[in-house]
């Protein structure tokens, strides 16, 4: 097919499924001498009749099976035009700017990129939240590859058909399963083999409108978790010429050509470098301040404990916004950082932080990750909230050469596991970061045999390896004071107040004691109310004993822990399940005497605090029995089992075995294999 007066030929590839009622409208603006391919997929309504009425010419094209992608695939094979231009049936976008593609190709482009988001660009269609979520992943990919895409998810685009066998999309034999980039994936996945095979590309300002008739198939959702998944998949992909050949506009040309020369100049760092730490580089990922918790101390601490050790050198990337705040239990807190005293020392570097719709966040950590060059990336692992976001940290740092190693603080939270929809995506997504990880980190032998058990590979190592000590409150019990036998017996629960605390166990077995016995205890609560579980405030009002109950219902802040457990003799922690504990660990480094509870990971941990007294869980006459025992072993303090040291020190063994004899410190160039068989 040859274009007339030198002009290019142009084929227009329209994929379509049920768009009779708006064929009209885009058939009417189509360049009169274009071939027009239309792929249809199945389509129930008249779409083919509409179509061989409107445009006799017309190509006619039945897809090999399902999805945007296979049509496409369907309709490059069939085109013979020298331009081929990708064109949406809905009557979103406009054949108006056919024009301008061509214009862009001619002018120099291997591939002009439709664009909504530079001047001139615009939509009266996209929603706030596919906004975000398609700004979160462009800048993840112009992180990953060097590219400087500005629209990545958006379908309007052409290239010359010599790009053909970069795009490498087979249309394959005729089945019903869906394949790799049969989907709505399959834009990105062209933007991305473009700028990976060193094409030219010109971004074209393009406007998008509301379909006309119909339904989209698109689903925001589950089609940005396919368009994820192909970010990770083909990042790995080598590219088949240098990857630094992109070209936009000229001026990030010379960008990338000036960013290639200064690291080719940069000297290369030695082993043995006085300048260098002779351990591994690390990365801690975990909660960040905005909704503190105490996975967020406990990241400080890690970080805190890896810098003290000496030879590594750590970093950290914070978890920053982890949900919609409307969403989240303790949103009356989140954003106050009043209520931390925490910092990170000036020797670790942080980055804080990546947020759950990404927007340039994601892009300035992969940044971070790249400058740190870390061997060895720790995630913490505490909720589904945080799985897309580690999914992308842990394949950027894979490509990179980086160790990647996931510390359990629990398989599921309680709470998302009782939300069918948020349970149903952990469950379908987290074994795609487990295959990304080298090793896993669990706090006790009862979450290994977990672990092993939910997870079942048994290639991948279980390293046990003890919770350090919250040393921020370390000798907050202060220095006991004499007791007699009549002394008062000041008792605290701490912490979030949920259904699996069994706090209600304790208020059960409180409201037993008799009017003697109750007035030499007092029982101070002190936590926030989450997932509605009120039922606990209920029973302290109405308690026999509520005058001898001091409630504190909020989130407190560092000062007000350390003045509630100065205040405290014991402390009573009834869970009836858990595999970790802050409150616990508050207490040993407070020295104080406790009772918790014989469930998951507790266990072991409690067997080694000399302070600590176990009950079965859910059983209030041995919770009972026990409350009146306490005041005997109260009035001391006990130390600490737990030291930061060694768990430092069982890191370091962890992490020996992982790199092995040698270390290469240079790593940004390492490329693994292909990830194409381990993504979700």
């Amino acid at each position: 097919m040859s274009g007339s007066g030198g002009a290019p030929s142009i084929s227009i590839v329209i994929p379509t499924l049920n768009e009779a009622r708006n064929l009209a409208h885009v058939f009417a603006r189509l360049p009169a001498e274009a071939e027009v391919i239309v792929v249809d997929g199945r389509s129930t309504d008249d779409t083919v009749a509409v179509a061989r009425s409107l445009r006799p010419d017309a190509v006619i094209v039945h897809q090999t099976r399902r999805g945007k992608g296979n049509a496409l695939a369907c309709g490059f094979a069939a085109a013979t035009g020298d331009v081929i231009i990708m064109l949406d049936a809905d009557g979103s976008a406009d054949p108006g700017e056919i024009d301008a593609f061509v214009a862009a190709l001619v002018a120099g482009a291997d591939y002009a990129k439709g664009t909504r988001f530079r001047s001139g660009g615009g939509s009266s269609d996209i929603t706030r939240f596919r906004r975000a979520g398609n700004a979160g992943l462009n800048q993840l990919v112009n992180a990953l590859i060097g590219s400087d895409y500005s629209d990545l998810c958006y379908g309007y685009n052409a290239f010359w058909r010599h790009c053909l066998p970069f795009l490498d999309l087979d249309p394959g034999s005729p089945g019903t399963a869906v394949r790799w980039g049969d989907g709505f994936e399959v834009e990105t996945l062209i933007n991305m083999r473009v700028s990976q095979a060193g094409l030219r590309v010109a971004e074209v300002p393009s406007f998008e409108h509301r379909r006309l008739f119909g339904v989209s198939n698109l689903n925001a959702f589950s089609d940005g978790l396919r368009v994820l998944r192909t970010i990770l998949v083909e990042s790995r992909r080598r590219a088949s010429t240098d990857p630094w050949r992109r070209r936009f506009g000229g001026r990030s040309a010379r960008s990338a050509r000036s960013a290639r020369s200064a690291r080719s100049a940069r000297p290369a760092r030695s082993v043995a470098s006085a300048a260098e730490p002779s351990g591994p580089r690390i990365c801690v990922v975990g909660s960040g301040w905005e909704f503190v918790s105490g996975i967020s101390y406990y990241t400080h601490q890690l970080a805190r404990a890896f810098d003290r050790a000496g030879d590594p050198r750590a970093s950290v990337v914070l978890m920053r916004r982890l949900l919609p705040a409307r969403f989240y239990p303790g949103r009356s807190r989140v954003g106050d950082r009043t209520i931390v005293s925490q910092r990170y020392p000036d020797s670790v570097p942080v980055f804080d932080g990546v947020d759950w719709f990404w927007g340039s966040s994601m892009a300035r950590a992969l940044t971070f990750l790249a400058r740190e060059r870390p061997e060895v990336v720790v995630f913490q692992w505490w909720t589904g909230t945080v799985l897309h976001s580690y999914l992308a940290l842990a394949a950027f740092a894979r490509a990179r050469g980086a160790r990647v190693v996931l510390e359990f603080h629990e398989t599921q939270d309680t709470g998302e596991a009782a939300r069918p929809g948020v349970a149903a995506y952990v469950n379908r997504f987290l074994p795609a970061l487990l295959r990304r990880a080298d090793a896993l980190v669990v706090h006790s032998e009862h979450d290994a045999d977990v672990v092993r058990k939910r997870f079942a590979n048994p290639d991948l190592p279980v390293a046990v390896i003890a919770h350090g000590p919250y040393e921020q409150h370390a000798g907050s019990g202060g220095v006991p004071a004499p007791r007699r036998h009549d002394s008062v017996t000041n008792l605290l629960f701490f912490g979030t107040i949920r259904p699996y605390k069994g706090l209600e166990d304790l208020l059960a077995a409180f409201d037993r004691l008799t009017e003697e016995e109750a007035g030499r205890f007092r029982l101070t609560v002190v936590g926030e109310t989450w997932e509605g579980h009120t039922l606990p405030i209920r029973m302290i009002e109405r308690s026999p004993h509520r005058d001898r109950i001091v409630l504190v219902n909020r989130y407190v802040s560092d000062v007000e822990v350390n003045s509630y457990f100065a205040a405290a003799d014991a402390v009573v922690l009834p869970y009836r399940r858990s595999s970790a504990s802050g409150p616990l660990h508050v207490t040993m480094a407070a020295g104080l005497p406790v009772i918790v509870t014989e469930v998951g990971g507790l266990t072991e941990i409690a067997l080694r605090y000399p302070g600590a007294g176990l009950v079965p869980p859910a059983d209030v006459p041995a919770l009972l029995a026990a409350l009146r025992e306490l005041p005997a072993r109260c009035g001391r303090r006990y130390p600490d089992p737990t030291s930061w040291a060694e768990t430092a020190r069982r890191y370091q063994d962890l992490f020996d075995r992982l790199l092995g004899p040698t270390r290469q410190p240079e790593l940004v160039d390492a490329r693994p294999a292909d990830l194409a068989d381990t993504a979700a």
